[in-house]
C-alpha cells in the first residue's frame, strides 16, 4: 500500500517549513501540539538568547516527522533527527523538501533505544550540544 502525504506549513522567523505526514502510520507519522510549541521555543528569543546554533550540534530523539530537528538545522545547527527505521523515509523526505531554507545540516538516523540500553555502541556519533525530546512516546513492544 502507498502511503498518501498531508503537507503542513509551518510559519518561523526563518521563513516557512513544510512538513508532510502520512495518511497511515503510527503515532511518529504526524505533527504532534508539542512539537509545534518547542520548535516555536527553538525559534524564539529566549532559546536564541542562551544557544549559538552555528556551533551547536543537537540529537532529536524519536523525531518521527522531524519538525523541531529541521527547526534548528533552518537556524543553523547541526541536526541529527532520530528514529525507528520505520521512520526514517518520512524524515528524509522532510530533510529533503526543506533543504533550501536549512542554514545548518540536517540527517537521520535509526536509534533504537532498546539497543542503546542493552550495550549497542553509538561511538559513530559525536555526543551532541543539546537532546531535543517533544512529547516522545516509547512502547516497550518495539
Amino acid at each position: 500500500m502507498n502511503k498518501q502525504y498531508i503537507e503542513r506549513v509551518f510559519d518561523f522567523s526563518f521563513g516557512e517549513l513544510t512538513i508532510s505526514q502520512t495518511t497511515i502510520g503510527d503515532v511518529g507519522c504526524v505533527v504532534w501540539d508539542a512539537a509545534i510549541v518547542l520548535a516555536k521555543y527553538i525559534d524564539g528569543p529566549n532559546f536564541k538568547e542562551k544557544h549559538s546554533f552555528a556551533s551547536s550540534s543537537f540529537l532529536e530523539l524519536g523525531a518521527g516527522t522531524g519538525l523541531v530537528g529541521l527547526t534548528a538545522a533552518a537556524l543553523g545547527g547541526i541536526v541529527t533527527l532520530s528514529d525507528l527505521e520505520t521512520l526514517i523515509p518520512l524524515m528524509q523526505k522532510n530533510i529533503e523538501s526543506n533543504k533550501n531554507v536549512l542554514k545548518g545540516k540536517c540527517s537521520s538516523m535509526v536509534l533504537k533505544w532498546y539497543a542503546v540500553l542493552w550495550g549497542s555502541n553509538l561511538s559513530f556519533i559525536s555526543p551532541p550540544d543539546i537532546i531535543l525530546v517533544s512529547d516522545c512516546i516509547y512502547y516497550e513492544d518495539f
